[in-house]
């Protein structure tokens, strides 16, 4: 008989020896149970040969008649489509379940830890299958969750003071409006003229999270200029005292500088400073270059006679200069002897 638990009554069939059976005799067997014939138990259940009948039954005798003969039931294996497979979740912040699928009626299912994963890692647990006139069956299985980037664009970032950056100044400061983390421009990055795309990190603040990159397009004008002129003790020294600065504090080369000394008569001396005394408006401009803007400097000198015969030169700074600076230099300008 077949001993494996399928959910029904087990029968047993005698096994008569070949030949022990003359031609076409009529021989009957019969056989009783006693125990469960269903459930795997313990014990099983016994078979005994009771008695013997049939037309030709007075011509045989059975050897083992009375003997009891034991049979155990065997357990089922809980196959039918059962699995409990691993899973690969990307972290969102929410709690994962593995779970044992397939027919599972009456199944008990106990986990050998909590079955609950959210933070980013590698979880192996097992799972233990019972059920009854089944075998037990232990299942392993793998939850895997990676870390992934934030989803930060753009939109998220403000960059400080973005409508007037200007060449020199350090990378602008960035403030991520989600609140969900820091973000910075890329190491060793600067501001260059022009409108160009610069690379920023975002670091979040949920370590659960990878960092993540992208890039900005800045607009970025030349730097500020200012003109200023110091350590003016004499008219020889004109050209020395002119210092050009950006707004970053840098001191500019002299190339690209012009001045203009213009007299009351509206004599124009370009690039040249007049030997003849009066009231001049001079300009001096700074013509820029591909990283700082021009500028333009005015201020006024006038020249007078002394009564030592000597020339005075005096000047003073204009309304439109663009430093808030006053000049008084005293220059000496001797007279020919005759």
């Amino acid at each position: 008989t077949d001993t494996i638990y399928d959910g029904n009554t087990k029968t047993v069939k005698p096994n008569i020896i070949e030949g022990s059976v003359i031609g076409n005799d009529e021989v009957l067997i019969e056989i009783e149970y006693f125990g469960d014939r269903i459930n795997s138990t313990l014990n099983g259940f016994n078979v005994v040969i009771s008695s013997i009948s049939g037309a030709d039954a007075d011509n045989y005798t059975i050897s083992n008649m009375g003997n009891i003969t034991n049979f155990k039931i065997e357990l089922a294996k809980i196959d039918s489509g059962v699995s409990f497979k691993d899973e690969v979740r990307n972290y969102d912040g929410l709690s994962h379940r593995l779970e044992v699928t397939g027919e599972l009626e009456n199944v008990s299912v106990i986990y050998s830890a909590q079955n609950i994963f959210r933070e980013p890692g590698s979880y192996t647990i097992s799972v233990t299958l019972t059920k009854t006139n089944y075998e037990e069956l232990i299942l392993t299985a793998t939850m895997t969750i990676n870390r992934v980037a934030m989803n930060i664009t753009n939109l998220d970032l403000k960059v400080d003071g973005i409508d007037d950056l200007r060449y020199g100044q350090a990378m602008p400061r960035i403030t991520v409006l989600t609140e969900d983390g820091s973000a910075t421009f890329k190491e060793g990055l600067s501001l260059a003229v022009g409108t160009y795309e610069y690379e920023w990190e975002f670091t979040p603040s949920d370590s659960n999270y990878l960092k993540s990159t992208g890039k900005i397009e800045l607009k970025v004008n030349k730097a500020l200029t200012t003109i200023s002129i110091s350590g003016l003790t004499g008219i020889d020294q004109f050209q020395d005292a002119i210092q050009v600065i950006n707004n970053f504090g840098s001191v500019l080369t002299s190339s690209g500088l012009r001045y203009k000394f213009t007299s009351e008569k509206g004599i124009v001396y370009l690039d040249e400073i007049p030997a003849i005394p009066g009231n001049y408006m001079v300009e001096i401009t700074y013509e820029g270059d591909e990283n700082n803007d021009p500028v333009t400097y005015t201020f006024y000198y006038y020249v007078e006679k002394s009564q030592s015969n000597d020339w005075v030169w005096v000047v003073s700074i204009g309304g439109a200069a663009l430093v808030g600076l006053v000049i008084v230099v005293t220059l000496f300008r001797r007279k020919r002897s005759n």
